[in-house]
């Protein structure tokens, strides 16, 4: 696969992303439960994931055209 090392990369960027926006808002906001602050951890990681998803799915769609 031509985008192999392009693939992973987005999906890294995606997960880290994500991951570093999750962990400002978790400690970003004031006087909120941990639980509060942990799911809102899980979401973004999850967006994070489902925006990788995509742009793998679109690589190899890209790279089956090609």
């Amino acid at each position: 696969m031509i985008f192999q090392p392009l693939v992973y990369f987005t999906a890294i960027i995606w997960v880290a992303g994500f991951l570093a926006f999750g962990l400002y808002v978790a400690f970003k906001r004031g006087a909120a439960p941990v639980s509060e602050r942990l799911i809102g951890l899980m979401a973004s990681l999850l967006v994070g994931a489902i925006g990788a998803g995509a742009m793998i799915a679109g690589l190899y769609i890209l790279e089956e055209l090609i």
